[in-house]
């Protein structure tokens, strides 16, 4: 029972990781596309 929460647990702090990574780089994306739209 305890194994089972500590990997949701995992898994739930390996999305999170994951979801910080992907909204970084669609920062720096959208960054992007704003300087071509601009020049």
């Amino acid at each position: 029972m305890k194994s089972k929460i500590w990997k949701e647990i995992r898994d739930y702090g390996i999305i999170k990781r994951y979801e910080k990574e992907y909204l970084w780089t669609f920062q720096k994306f959208v960054k992007k596309l704003t300087q071509i739209v601009k020049n």
